[in-house]
């Protein structure tokens, strides 16, 4: 087993700066707290036994190709392989385009479809006050209502990725720059022999989670005419965005599609949150 840093020590920034966000829900913030200590643990011990740096290479890999249809995949998700398999398909044309993005799609819904949310309540709860809209927000998928859904969950997630960035000021520094080297540094000063054989997966996998975290917010903002472009470029495989949605440009985005993919950007921050708060620890040295 690992020797591992004392997380208590480690997060208790976050805790100072949860209690700023949220002062009235202490228990929730300690609890919130706890999991994820806990989640990082489980992080690394699954690293050590189901993980190669070809698995974390291939998610990377999945991850990147799957943004462009608007789906932001976790590394935990069990149709990895079977999207990898559907991606070097289609790029050897074995599949034409049409197909492909069916396929693609229909796969990630049925993750969607039988994901239970009780999951990401977590995620949710990282700021008490938004987890109102948060539950109004899935709430309304449930009963698919998609119309209303689909806006409510784009602000909210939007508001999720700052309240992240807010706790975590690090992560904004690391999507700005090349940052692999400042990351191996880190996990490297944070681990020190213990993990010398695992320093590149471990480095690998939380930059492709800062990577997805990053791609969010800019595949979701991108202007309508230049939707429009990509797609025709087959550059994209998706016109959905939240731009088009929040300005009133896309009127019919209404769809159990739509909306899954809205919702698995939560599932991925259910997985990645613990990766995502880790790397406070790192220093710039620059």
């Amino acid at each position: 087993m690992y020797n591992i840093p004392d997380f208590d020590a480690m997060l208790e920034p976050f805790r100072e700066k949860m209690r700023e966000v949220s002062a009235r829900y202490q228990n929730i913030v300690n609890a919130s707290i706890q999991r994820l200590i806990k989640q990082f643990r489980d992080f690394l011990a699954e690293l050590d036994k189901y993980y190669s740096l070809e698995d974390v290479e291939k998610y990377i890999f999945v991850c990147e190709e799957m943004r462009k249809f608007g789906w932001t995949v976790s590394y935990k998700n069990p149709y990895i392989d079977e999207l990898h398999v559907l991606i070097n398909s289609y790029y050897n044309g074995c599949i034409e385009r049409n197909e492909y993005i069916e396929r693609v799609d229909s796969t990630l819904l049925k993750f969607i479809t039988d994901f239970d949310l009780v999951k990401i309540n977590e995620v949710v709860e990282l700021n008490p006050d938004r987890k109102i809209l948060l539950s109004k927000a899935i709430d309304l998928y449930k009963q698919k209502n998609y119309d209303a859904s689909i806006p409510l969950l784009l602000i909210q997630l939007d508001g999720l990725s700052r309240d992240i960035l807010r706790l975590n000021s690090r992560l904004s520094v690391f999507t700005k720059r090349n940052y692999e080297e400042n990351i191996r540094s880190a996990v490297h000063r944070q681990f020190n022999k213990d993990l010398t054989d695992k320093e590149d997966i471990i480095t690998r996998m939380i930059i492709a989670n800062i990577t997805v975290f990053d791609n969010f917010s800019v595949s979701m903002t991108a202007s309508s005419n230049d939707i429009e472009s990509l797609f025709n470029e087959c550059k994209i495989h998706s016109k959905f965005s939240r731009h088009s949605v929040l300005h009133g440009i896309d009127c019919s985005y209404g769809n159990e599609l739509n909306a899954a993919k809205s919702l698995s950007f939560l599932i991925y921050l259910k997985e990645a949150l613990p990766i995502l708060l880790w790397i406070h620890e790192y220093e710039d040295e620059s």
